[in-house]
């Protein structure tokens, strides 16, 4: 008798883990509150909430983005079944060397930071998880030799308990995701999971920020990832693409990428030609002299602090989207560098009311407002920043979609003030 798993959300994730499943014989059903019509003849539609009875499933595959206390989730839990997300399947069958990034902010770009040094150095490598690629994806291709960089959010550490990890990285934990998580207590906790995750004789990196506020939930010893090792030694040519929060994150890729082989020259070498993913603090145009760049990833209230730091004059900031239940009070300490916020999405209202007597602050109906606005406004010299410190899901697919969005909006307006027709 076949058995018989449950997937709950249909995005990249769900889609990744039911072929996964599919090829191991699984008999694959599948529910997402936001399809109404399905039409994938390899998989079977569960009909809830007229059949709510899940004693026939072996297994329950949440996707990260689902919401614990989903009535499916619930009733998985109440029955006792395995519970299981993407990233636990796929690492179950890992045996090549694996790394695990997860942060608050910058896990991404230290992802593909390794990924590229390793390939550079001729280390076959390949950077997964969370950065969008799925982890079950690279098994199914079965590229066994490769050095795994995985990427995890918290989301995925809650349902993770195998042991496969060879080097942890936490890279630092911020206020975020308060609408999951009870407490600033309980979010440390999921992401200091993955020392759990490890194999025995792993080694786990960690900030020494990081570490001063939460050493007392390690319970394995702790490696301080930034400890001046490199910091003090990048070239003057690499500071100028490299602010403070990207040579720190350099630091933790360093860390890591040591122990394959690398040495410092080839690793500085290496940084030379990196590139970071786009949607993080990007460069996208100078129109009449004013500067625009798009960090659609700062999807957290300390994300944004850090890229308000990276700009070098007067910034128009345009930020909101999905409430995460957080205080976006700590920009007070912007009052002589923003010179305007443009509020957007769900939280403009919460935003506008929590720092209305700080800033010059407006409500806007949506991203492309924003924009138009805020090139009406800026001066030589000034800086339009799109860093929103909210997700996106409000008004865009995801925060790739948002920035997406976010540069066709500013290249229109460029080619519209320099006479170009489409």
């Amino acid at each position: 008798m076949k058995k018989k798993a449950l997937i709950l959300g249909w995005g990249i994730s769900g889609k990744a883990a039911a072929q996964f499943l599919l090829e191991r014989g699984f008999f694959i059903e599948v529910f997402d509150d936001r399809i109404k019509d399905w039409n994938e003849p390899s998989f079977v539609w569960f009909p809830y909430p007229l059949k709510k009875d899940l004693s026939h499933f072996s297994l329950f595959v949440p996707s990260p983005g689902v919401a614990r206390d989903h009535p499916l989730y619930l009733e998985a839990k109440e029955q006792k079944i395995e519970i299981a997300g993407e990233a636990e399947l796929a690492l179950r069958e890992v045996s090549q060397p694996a790394v695990a990034v997860t942060g608050s902010n910058g896990k991404t770009t230290v992802v593909k930071i390794i990924e590229h040094v390793l390939q550079s150095a001729k280390i076959p490598a390949k950077a997964v998880g969370n950065v969008g690629y799925p982890l079950t994806k690279q098994l199914l291709e079965r590229k066994m030799e490769e050095v795994l960089i995985i990427e995890l959010s918290s989301f995925q550490l809650e349902t993770i308990r195998s042991q496969r990890i060879d080097f942890g990285i936490i890279l630092n934990i911020t206020e975020n995701h308060l609408d999951r998580y009870e407490s600033m207590e309980e979010y440390a906790k999921t992401k200091i999971h993955l020392e759990n995750c490890l194999k025995k004789e792993g080694k786990i990196f960690v900030s020494h920020g990081l570490f001063s506020s939460f050493s007392h939930l390690f319970h394995r010893e702790v490696n301080i990832f930034n400890d001046g090792e490199i910091e003090e030694i990048f070239s003057e040519e690499l500071k100028k693409r490299f602010s403070a929060h990207d040579r720190e994150n350099a630091a933790a890729a360093w860390k890591v990428v040591k122990h394959f082989g690398v040495d410092l020259s080839k690793f500085f070498q290496s940084l030379k030609t990196f590139s970071k993913p786009p949607h993080r603090i990007e460069f996208v145009e100078e129109i009449e002299g004013a500067f625009y760049f798009n960090d659609s990833k700062g999807t957290s209230v300390d994300a944004v602090i850090k890229a308000i730091n990276a700009m070098n004059g007067p910034v128009i900031l345009i930020a909101g989207g999905v409430d995460k239940k957080l205080s976006f009070l700590n920009w007070k300490i912007f009052q002589d560098k923003i010179k305007m916020i443009l509020v957007i999405g769900q939280t403009k209202e919460k935003i506008y009311e929590e720092l209305k007597d700080f800033f010059h602050i407006e409500k806007m109906n949506g991203l492309s407002d924003a924009i138009f606005r805020a090139k009406e406004i800026a001066k030589p010299g000034d800086f339009v920043l799109l860093s929103p410190g909210c997700s996106s899901y409000d008004m865009f697919r995801d925060y790739e979609h948002r920035g997406d969005e976010f540069k066709r909006l500013v290249h229109y307006l460029k080619d519209r003030k320099e006479g170009v027709t489409q």
